[in-house]
Parts: structure tokens; sequence; C-alpha cells
């Protein structure tokens, strides 16, 4: 009696741990146990969360071991790059700003100048 109970503890064990080594899309239901709610948008954002990290500690490994000119030369290019991307979205939003600004005139001109003109004929 003790040696099956002993074998279905390390039954269990391999199961469990054959478990956490999976990811979690790979998991599948055994037939004793009853589904999970799991909800998809924290386990999508925590995998997103996870794959970012990666990226930055990868991104980050690789510019620790660039010299340092060549460290210089990529802060130089992407300060460069991104001061234009801000320079880009603020015309953009100066241009918006300007075409509302415009299309206001314009319908205060139809509206006090050119529409009272029109009802008297």
């Amino acid at each position: 009696m003790n040696s099956q109970n002993q074998q279905d503890w390390q039954k269990r064990l391999q199961e469990l741990e054959i478990e956490v080594q999976q990811t979690p899309s790979q998991q599948q239901q055994t037939p004793n146990q009853p589904p999970q709610n799991q909800v998809p948008n924290t386990a999508t954002s925590n995998e997103t969360s996870i794959e970012w990290q990666a990226k930055w500690q990868q991104i980050t490994t690789w510019f620790g071991n660039l010299p340092t000119i060549a460290k210089v030369i990529v802060a130089v290019v992407t300060l460069s790059v991104s001061f234009s991307l801000l320079k880009m979205v603020f015309q953009l939003v100066s241009a918006l700003i300007g075409m509302a600004f415009i299309g206001a005139v314009l319908y205060g001109v139809y509206r006090f100048a050119i529409a009272p003109q029109s009802s008297k004929s």
C-alpha cells in the first residue's frame, strides 16, 4: 500500500513538472481537472511585457559590448532620429491646428457674409 501511494505521488510530481515546463498555450486540460478561467488580455500583456523586457535586455547587452566611439555614434544617430520624429509630430499638429483655424474663419465668412445675402434674394 505504501509503495502504491509512493508511486502515485511520483507520477503526480512528474505531471506537475511537465506542466510547469510547458508554456500556457501548450497546456492541455486533463480529464480529471476542471477547466480554468483565464483572462486572455492578462496573459497577452504579460507575454508582451516579457518579450519587451527580453528585447530591452538584448539591446542593452549589445550596446554595452560596443566600443566607446560606436556608443557615441549610436547615441547621436538615436537622438537625431528621435528629434526628427518629434519635429514631424509637432509639424503635423501645427498643420491640423492651422487647418482648423482656416476652416473656422471660412465658416464665419460664409455664415455672416455669404449666407445673409443669399437669403435676401
